[in-house]
């Protein structure tokens, strides 16, 4: 990576997460785009979903 993107990835990984955490809880999707130094371009990126049950069919209902 480039030494703006490496800066911008720590920047992100330090704080930039509060902001995207905050940007899913309201329903928005969010993401983050680096610029390798051979100019390939890596993107991540989440979607919200109001509710995803993992649970199979017989398993135990999670407690609260």
């Amino acid at each position: 990576m480039t030494p703006r993107e490496n800066a911008r990835a720590v920047e992100w990984a330090e704080s930039g997460w509060f902001y995207a955490l905050g940007l899913l809880n309201a329903g928005h999707h969010c993401g983050f785009t680096v610029v390798l130094g051979s100019g390939a371009v890596a993107e991540w990126s989440v979607r919200p979903l109001p509710c995803l049950d993992l649970r199979t069919a017989g398993s135990p209902r999670a407690s609260a």
